[in-house]
């Protein structure tokens, strides 16, 4: 990925570049309304996920097959996902 799509890992102006600029940690769902938006990031990160042409999905070690699979899953089924 590139450094454009996390610029809060970037050195801010001013700041010395050895100091490291910590992203914040990923936000937990609080109540129904938390649950829904968190399912629908999910739901449209998966699709994003089958839409992704085959030299992408090499580049990120996973087959048009489990891209699909995981594309597939309800968007309830929060569980790491790992390979092999």
């Amino acid at each position: 990925m590139s450094a454009h799509l996390f610029p809060s890992s970037l050195p801010k102006a001013g700041r010395a570049a050895d100091e490291t600029v910590r992203p914040h940690p990923p936000l937990r769902p609080v109540g129904l309304i938390g649950t829904l938006l968190s399912m629908a990031r999910i739901i449209g990160s998966r699709q994003l996920l089958a839409q992704l042409d085959d030299r992408m999905l090499s580049d990120i070690g996973i087959s048009r097959g489990e891209a699909l699979e995981e594309a597939a899953r309800m968007p309830w089924d929060t569980t790491t996902w790992r390979s092999g």
